[in-house]
């Protein structure tokens, strides 16, 4: 008996270990402007903010979702990234928001500032990792989220799909 329990035991800790790749594509804005890598597992969607024309994917059984969003910097009266930053990010709307001081970082070779959001909304705590990125010609916003408590788990995911943000006007590198 004491044998079977050991073995069964192992059998779990060995289970465990065995992780199992997270598989990505390659996938495009609506307007064609921007790739990300995504995990394959994530469907696209249209119900995260409907009828508007972005990149919205996600998977509820994980749970993780991403939206993007690109504005023409023609006309804009936000000229600068940092500027663009603010008015993207000053005010979230939770009443418990916590806002981690932003990052800059060059991602596909453009200036980009990254952060971080944890709130509350509708008794959810979830967790936000946000970038915003200024290229020649336009502005790119990209929301990567999940549960808090899973935040841990899915920190390599959520980082390795804001940082293959791929600006389809630069050649690849």
């Amino acid at each position: 008996m004491r044998r079977i329990i050991i073995m069964a035991c192992v059998l779990c800790v060995t289970l465990i270990a065995c992780k199992r790749d997270v598989l990505y594509k390659e996938v495009g804005s609506d307007k064609g402007l921007f790739t990300v890598l995504l995990p394959e597992y994530m469907e696209s969607t249209d119900t995260i903010f409907p009828g508007v024309s972005i990149l919205q994917y996600a998977n509820d059984s994980v749970p993780l979702y991403v939206v993007g969003f690109d504005t023409t910097r023609d006309g804009l009266n936000e000229t600068t990234l940092e500027a663009f930053y603010d008015s993207t990010l000053s005010e979230p709307n939770m009443p418990d928001a916590q806002l981690d001081k932003r990052t800059f970082k060059l991602i596909d070779g453009d200036s980009a500032y990254t952060t971080r959001l944890v709130g509350t909304i509708m008794g959810d705590k979830l967790a936000y990792h946000m970038v915003t990125i200024a290229t020649r010609t336009h502005f790119f916003y990209l929301q990567v989220w999940t549960k808090a408590a899973k935040e841990k788990d899915l920190q390599g995911v959520m980082d390795k799909i804001l940082f293959s943000f791929h600006d389809k006007n630069h050649k690849k590198v």
